[in-house]
């Protein structure tokens, strides 16, 4: 480890790394994001064209409104208020798996 930091992840550990606070400009960035958010929801990369498309949507709403401040929990919580729009059969089931029971 080259001037870095160790950090031990274990159950009742309360760490919170924010990848969006290191944003610099969202529009150059945000394929970068969404695959990051898409590898948080899909280990496998299961995630379909509308499931990811879905998601950049709600990104880019989060962003336009919270900034810097957006966390995962509020992408979660979005796509569970987007849930109860009509929509495609399976169309935010990929985007729920973000949403952790606090």
């Amino acid at each position: 480890m080259l001037n870095g930091d160790f950090v031990h992840f274990e159950e009742g550990t309360h760490v919170c790394l924010n990848p969006f606070e290191l944003i610099q400009n969202y529009e150059d960035e945000e394929d970068a994001i969404v695959s990051l958010v898409c590898a948080m929801a899909s280990a496998k990369g299961l995630l379909d064209e509308w499931q990811i498309s879905a998601l950049k949507q709600v990104l880019s709403r989060l962003w336009e409104e919270k900034g810097k401040e957006m966390k995962v929990d509020d992408i979660a919580e979005r796509c569970l208020e987007e849930e109860k729009r009509p929509a495609p059969q399976g169309y935010w089931s990929a985007a729920l798996r973000l949403y952790v029971e606090r």
